[in-house]
């Protein structure tokens, strides 16, 4: 709560705790910026699970889905999405040239791999390997 004779709670003067603008009207670099506020976090919850295809098979990601979008990655760049769940991070990696997707579960999680070509398979925590069709 503001105090008496402070800003008021002007979110533009930095009350509430709402930085992710900065006085100069910059956006603060991503380590400082809430993705819980819904602008940011739309749009990265839509590239979690449309194009790394993580998505919660159980309430709190207790157990995963992971579907990675063939070809998708490589327009958006060649970074590698990570992902949390209450265990740990999450991470899926598909390298389309080598025919290859690569996923990271945590420890104490199950998740249900799809493939390109829809094959499905369960994991347990740890990482994966599986050779894809061409």
């Amino acid at each position: 709560m503001a105090a008496p004779g402070d800003d008021g709670g002007d979110p533009h003067l930095g009350a509430l705790g709402l930085d992710s603008m900065l006085p100069d009207g910059t956006v603060n670099p991503g380590e400082t910026t809430s993705f819980h506020h819904y602008a940011f976090g739309a749009v990265v919850d839509w590239l979690h699970k449309a194009v790394a295809g993580t998505r919660p098979a159980e309430p709190g990601y207790a157990r995963l889905r992971l579907a990675p979008t063939p070809g998708a990655r490589p327009r958006l760049g060649q970074g590698e999405p990570e992902d949390c769940a209450r265990a740990g991070r999450v991470r899926v990696a598909a390298h389309r040239l080598r025919h290859r997707d690569h996923v990271e579960v945590p420890e104490g999680i199950e998740a249900d791999v799809v493939l390109p070509d829809g094959t499905a398979r369960t994991v347990g925590g740890g990482t994966h390997t599986f050779r894809t069709a061409p």
